[in-house]
């Protein structure tokens, strides 16, 4: 059976509009689980080292063989480095009650760090959601802007 032009133009006209929305949709859910987290959230709160992370990578782990871990009470902070400071992360809580945050408890934190391949220092400021807890470790996440701190806070330890 031959197609004729105004047939083939005919179903052109009604595929063209169906494969562009079926784009969209792909396009705008392609980071999100079915629980309408994206992908980078999930992947972040299966992570389990100490450190600061970008999308799905660290952009810094720390070693505890080769770095040190030093906190604040006073400041609600939190310092992790390597030895000779080739990398470093600051984390300080910022407009913070000084309860035990909870999870999906929001913070707002002051993040300044250095990686070991750039000599330049780095500020973030924003808020976070404890996404887990477990002892004292917590999972602070920025789904805007894809950024996650995983850091031990031991505060409220006696």
């Amino acid at each position: 059976m031959a197609v004729t032009y105004e047939q083939n133009r005919s179903s052109r006209k009604v595929l063209l509009p169906l494969l562009i929305i079926c784009h969209i949709l792909i396009f705008c859910g392609c980071n999100k689980g079915g629980d309408g987290v994206s992908d980078y959230y999930d992947r972040f709160a299966k992570k389990n080292a100490v450190g600061l992370v970008k999308d799905r990578n660290y952009i810094i782990s720390y070693n505890k063989e080769r770095g040190q871990y030093v906190y604040n009470r006073r400041r609600w902070s939190v310092r992790f480095q390597g030895d000779n400071q080739e990398y470093y992360v600051n984390v300080k809580l910022l407009d913070f009650s000084g309860n035990r945050p909870q999870e999906g408890d929001q913070i707002y934190n002051s993040i300044i760090y250095r990686t070991s391949e750039h000599s330049e220092e780095k500020e973030l400021s924003m808020p976070m959601v404890v996404v887990k807890v477990k002892d004292i470790r917590y999972w602070l996440w920025n789904e805007e802007k894809r950024t996650g701190v995983i850091v031990d806070l031991p505060f409220w330890d006696k």
